[in-house]
């Protein structure tokens, strides 16, 4: 029985419309960025029951290889983090002009009091990533199926979100990174292409 291959990559680029005369076009020339996970097994991180790690930055080898921390925040590291911004914004604002008491106590309540505001089917997390290595971030459920995570960054955290799917605690969270090992560059050049 002969393997399943994998369908070849297709990318589609959209050009100008050429002269109504012109049949072809006489070259496109440039580069691809290719990533390819084989190529480095440091590629992808999966932490199994990541769940289990609330409060405490996940372990694996493949983030700690990429430089990479991420901890899921508990609930008292984010009111701890209120706590802190709170008082960043309090000192801004007096530094602004603004005297302590009541109007200040009540400008800042206006403002952080939906600050780190967290979904039952969210996650807040600290990510540290100093070379932009982060690819992707999925969770795997107990059957292997992929749900895809969204993120979006406030006040230096990033929430996951799957909107509306909890993550379980038998659940594997899967960060696949780029690395200089499996990121390919190819120039092309392509000539004479017939126009339809």
């Amino acid at each position: 029985m002969e393997a399943a291959k994998n369908p070849p990559a297709t990318v589609t680029v959209s050009l100008l419309n050429p002269d109504r005369k012109a049949t072809s076009v006489k070259e496109v020339r440039g580069e691809i960025e290719l990533y390819m996970p084989g190529k480095d097994p440091n590629s992808v991180a999966e932490v199994a029951k990541f769940m289990s790690s609330v409060g405490k930055p996940l372990t694996n080898k493949a983030l700690k290889a990429n430089a990479i921390e991420i901890a899921i925040l508990s609930p008292a590291q984010i009111e701890a983090e209120r706590k802190r911004i709170r008082e960043v914004k309090r000192k801004e604002a007096k530094e602004s002009g603004w005297e302590d008491g009541a109007d200040l106590d009540s400008m800042l309540e206006s403002v952080t009091s939906s600050l780190l505001t967290v979904e039952e089917s969210d996650l807040l997390v600290r990510i540290k990533d100093p070379n932009q290595r982060i690819q992707e971030i999925v969770y795997v459920d107990s059957a292997g199926e992929t749900k895809r995570v969204s993120t979006r960054d406030d006040e230096g955290l990033t929430y996951f979100s799957t909107w509306g799917e909890k993550p379980q605690a038998d659940w594997k969270l899967k960060v696949s990174m780029k690395t200089a090992k499996n990121l390919v560059r190819h120039s092309f050049a392509l000539k004479d292409v017939a126009l339809p």
